[in-house]
């Protein structure tokens, strides 16, 4: 006769051979690329506009591990004009030729509500308040349980890393 408890045990060869399984610890989790958190020095305007782009594209060639999601935090811009719109969106035209996802943080309420009413090609699901929520929501749109691992927690803790537009080359000199 077997005891109640040991009928509600978690069959161990489940758990060995789940390496093939989407979502379990094999190959198909861990090839998901990084999310890397950047946040803008400066007021988005018309001469910087290029400068965004070539900037976000040498910080991705400069990454360790390829990355599927940028979260981009707008906390220096105060307003929101045509311009910068025209920025954010050949930025994300640019990174969806990578198949990049763009996410943007808006802390100000009036530059989140220029965002989300303006003439941007930018799912609605991509335009958060906050990082934290940016970088939660990107890793719960990967494949697979979305558990907090330790890269995660060292990921919401830390601040964005500064995307410095100075040190960027021209944009003919890249090619």
């Amino acid at each position: 006769m077997l005891s109640v408890h040991s009928r509600f045990r978690w069959p161990t060869h489940a758990v060995r051979y789940s390496a093939g399984v989407p979502g379990g610890p094999g190959p198909s989790r861990q090839a998901t690329g990084s999310i890397i958190c950047l946040r803008l020095g400066c007021e988005l305007s018309a001469d910087i506009a290029g400068a965004l782009s070539d900037a976000v594209s040498a910080r991705l060639a400069a990454a360790a591990i390829p990355a599927d999601t940028i979260v981009l935090e707008l906390s220096a811009g105060v307003t929101v004009d045509d311009q910068a719109l025209a920025a954010l969106q050949s930025l994300h035209r640019r990174l969806a030729d990578l198949t990049i996802r763009l996410r943007l943080v808006a802390p100000r309420p009036n530059v989140y509500a220029a965002l989300h009413t303006g003439d941007i090609d930018i799912e609605p699901d991509a335009l958060h308040t906050s990082v934290r929520t940016a970088v939660l929501a990107a890793h719960a749109d990967r494949p697979g349980p979305a558990s907090v691992t330790p890269a995660l927690r060292i990921l919401l803790t830390q601040p964005p890393e500064l995307l410095s537009l100075a040190e960027v080359p021209d944009s003919s000199d890249l090619t």
